[in-house]
């Protein structure tokens, strides 16, 4: 799971910058947006928006899916400048961007 990083929104997706990795996402290969709670070796419960990427595979993703159920994580205490808030904010937000991308791109009104 990504630790500290910075993402950023686009008309097809979304990029996830973090200390050593940039992963793009096309809003069509993403699942719902989620939230997962990891006891990490501190003892304190972090809240973490989780997400599946359609064909991923590998050791990293089957281990993050083990611990969260799902393959994938936004890196932890995001609090956009625009969107104040913390990971239920987010993940809301991040499934009301996804929902308008599918749409648009099925030709769904908006």
């Amino acid at each position: 799971m990504a630790a500290g990083g910075v993402w950023t929104s686009y008309e097809e997706g979304f990029v996830v910058h973090s200390l050593f990795t940039t992963s793009r996402h096309r809003w069509t290969d993403v699942s719902e947006f989620t939230l997962a709670t990891v006891l990490p070796g501190r003892g304190m419960r972090q809240a973490y928006v989780v997400y599946d990427v359609a064909g991923d595979r590998g050791l990293a993703i089957w281990f993050n899916r083990f611990l969260t159920g799902r393959g994938w994580s936004l890196p932890i205490g995001l609090e956009p400048t625009e969107i104040p808030g913390n990971a239920v904010t987010i993940a809301l937000v991040m499934n009301a961007w996804r929902q308008r991308a599918l749409a648009q791109g099925s030709g769904a009104a908006v």
